[in-house]
């Protein structure tokens, strides 16, 4: 089944992200804003919306260990669909940055966390990989180097497309928050981003550091 046949793209679907049936997790609240929810239990909580076709499940699943096949079966028996993957890119460790972080093994950890939510998204038939590099950016003036933050960012989603290309991937864009200001920021400045990415792309990828 090719992904352009997985979904109308000229009807509206509506879903939800999983995180409205479980506890918000950030680098502010690493533990949560509530009590725990299993990924199981969100995902049956979500089971109990009418008219609720789909979700975006995070990743990793919580707990780290449960095996994909429960996932499945929890979502066959709620009647829903996974349509995407959100890996957690955006938490307290990656707080100084995630495609963009200074430490270069932290930058190989991203790429390496995505890649295996990719995986997952590739075994559970969805739509597309959602990346929401939301610690990707900066909070004061002359911070950082500008050009040296895009270039990372560019070529992480580079390298995970060019891995995964029977995949999708969508870029989250945000102005702010948590940064005060965020690399893939608006679409005026993303859709120029996936136009280099596909340039680059006709070019040998960066070697991972070691």
């Amino acid at each position: 089944m090719s992904i352009h046949s997985r979904i109308n793209i000229q009807e509206s679907t509506f879903g939800a992200g999983i995180w409205h049936f479980g506890r918000y997790v950030d680098r502010y609240a690493t533990d949560g804003y509530g009590p725990p929810v299993s990924t199981l239990e969100a995902i049956d909580l979500a089971g109990q919306v009418g008219d609720l076709p789909v979700v975006d499940l995070t990743f990793p699943f919580d707990p780290p260990d449960l095996p994909l096949d429960d996932v499945k079966t929890a979502l066959t028996r709620n009647s829903l669909r996974a349509i995407a993957v959100t890996p957690e890119i955006y938490t307290r460790r990656s707080v100084r940055g995630a495609f963009t972080n200074p430490g270069p093994q932290v930058r190989r950890q991203a790429v390496e966390l995505v890649s295996q939510g990719a995986e997952t998204t590739g075994e559970l038939g969805c739509d597309h990989v959602k990346l929401w590099p939301g610690q990707d950016g900066w909070d004061h003036p002359f911070q950082s180097d500008h050009s040296e933050l895009w270039r990372f960012s560019l070529d992480a989603v580079r390298e995970l497309a060019t891995n995964f290309p029977g995949l999708r991937f969508a870029i989250e864009y945000k102005p702010r928050e948590p940064r005060n200001s965020v690399g893939f920021s608006s679409m005026a400045k993303t859709l120029p981003g996936i136009e280099e990415i596909a340039r680059r792309s006709r070019e040998p990828c960066p070697t991972p550091p070691t």
